[in-house]
C-alpha cells in the first residue's frame, strides 16, 4: 500500500482542464519517491474518493476557478480550502471539488489532502491548453515535489501554509 497519492483530475479534451493529468505526466517524467503513488481520477472529482483509501495524505491536482490569472498555481491543504472555496463553482465539472472534500471529511479519508489548483484560461471543449497554463505545468510540479518533500521531513500545517504561498 502507497502511503502517499497525488490525484489528477481533469478532462484532457477541455483545453485548461487537462491540466492536472499534464501535471502528473510531468512527475512521473521527472520521477516520484517510492512511496508516492500517481493517479488519473479522470473528469468527475467523485473518482477521486475511491483513490483517497488506504493513504495517509493525498495531494489533488485540478484546474479550479480562483479569480486568479491564467496559470496561477496555488497550493493549500484541504482543512483550510473553506475560505477559498466560496460554492461549487470552484471545480469545473459536475459535481465540484468542495463537495467531493467535505464528503471525504465526513468519510475520514485520508488523514490529510492538500490542493494544487492552477487557474484556466479556457476550458472548450476540443481546444488545445492554452499557453498560461501549459508554462504552468513545471511550477504545478514543482508545487507537488515541495510537498512530497516537506512530507518526507515531517512537517506541520503550519509550516505547510509557510511555504504554500501561491505561485504564478
Amino acid at each position: 500500500m502507497n502511503s502517499v497519492r497525488v490525484i489528477a483530475v481533469g478532462n484532457e479534451l477541455a483545453a485548461d482542464d487537462g491540466v492536472g493529468p499534464a501535471v502528473i505526466a510531468e512527475l512521473l517524467r521527472r520521477g516520484l519517491p517510492e512511496n508516492v503513488e500517481a493517479l488519473d481520477a479522470g473528469a468527475d472529482p467523485l473518482g477521486v474518493l475511491e483513490h483517497l483509501e488506504n493513504c495517509t495524505l493525498a495531494v489533488i491536482i485540478d484546474a479550479v476557478l480562483m479569480g486568479k490569472p491564467p496559470g496561477t498555481v496555488l497550493t493549500f491543504p484541504a482543512a483550510r480550502a473553506r475560505v477559498n472555496i466560496q460554492a461549487d463553482t470552484f471545480s469545473l465539472h459536475g459535481i465540484g471539488l468542495a463537495h467531493v472534500i467535505s464528503l471525504a471529511e465526513k468519510m475520514q479519508l485520508p488523514a490529510e489532502i492538500i490542493i494544487v489548483g492552477i487557474q484556466p484560461e479556457t476550458v472548450e471543449p476540443g481546444e488545445q491548453m492554452s499557453d498560461s497554463v501549459k508554462a504552468a505545468v513545471s511550477a504545478a510540479a514543482d508545487a507537488v515535489t515541495m510537498i512530497l518533500e516537506q512530507t518526507a521531513k515531517g512537517r506541520s500545517d503550519d509550516e505547510v501554509d509557510a511555504k504554500l504561498s501561491p505561485r504564478h
